[in-house]
């Protein structure tokens, strides 16, 4: 991203692009290439921050503002993906217990992989359950192989095709998603077949932990 960054700056510092469809095009490269930047250094930063095992403060969060905050964060992402961006969320929809920036974190990176890797349409969907809330990220991709799916919540851990593609990524995203949902007493699955899409499936709890 800073190569990306300081090359579009300089052209465009020094006069090099002087047609505003071509300058448009840069300044959404380093819009884009910025955000990107900066949750990368978010995630280590909080890849960090559970190594030096750090208490978590859990409290009731709205899962609503967590998908508008995280899909807010990803602006640009999903619109140079173009991708459809679908909501399936009830108003009625309980509070769930997290860390609230977690759980926004843990959505940026399920909905951003998605953008990333998925197909043509993004779902992001949430339903009641018993003494707790369901919330899924599924998209319409290539879906994601066996062998993979047994290592993909490992820390660097990337898939033979994001390295093939050279699709830019820490291999922390989903390593800090389980993190995220497991501080606070949930779970977190995938389900996926080749060629048939991807699901991520976090469950959280909806009544205070006891202490």
């Amino acid at each position: 991203p800073l190569t990306v960054i300081r090359g579009a700056a300089h052209n465009l510092l020094s006069g090099i692009v002087a047609d505003e469809k071509r300058r448009r095009s840069y300044l959404e490269a380093i819009a884009a290439q910025s955000a990107q930047l900066a949750d990368m250094v978010e995630q280590l930063l909080a890849y960090a921050k559970t190594r030096n095992e750090a208490p978590v403060e859990i409290e009731p969060v709205e899962v609503s503002g967590a998908v508008s905050e995280a899909i807010e964060s990803l602006h640009y992402e999903l619109q140079r993906s173009g991708a459809t961006l679908d909501l399936d969320i009830p108003a009625d929809l309980p509070a769930v217990w997290v860390e609230a920036a977690g759980l926004r974190r843990a959505l940026v990176n399920l909905i951003g992989n998605a953008a990333k890797h998925g197909g043509r349409q993004i779902v992001v969907a949430a339903r009641e359950i018993p003494a707790g809330v369901e919330i899924r990220v599924s998209d319409d991709g290539e879906g994601i192989a066996p062998e993979e799916a047994a290592r993909i919540f490992e820390a660097f851990y990337r898939g033979e095709r994001a390295r093939a593609s050279k699709i830019r990524g820490t291999g922390l995203g989903l390593n800090l998603v389980r993190q995220v949902v497991e501080a606070a007493g949930g779970s977190v699955a995938l389900e996926s077949k080749p060629g048939q899409g991807a699901s991520f499936v976090i469950r959280l709890r909806t009544e205070a932990p006891t202490r």
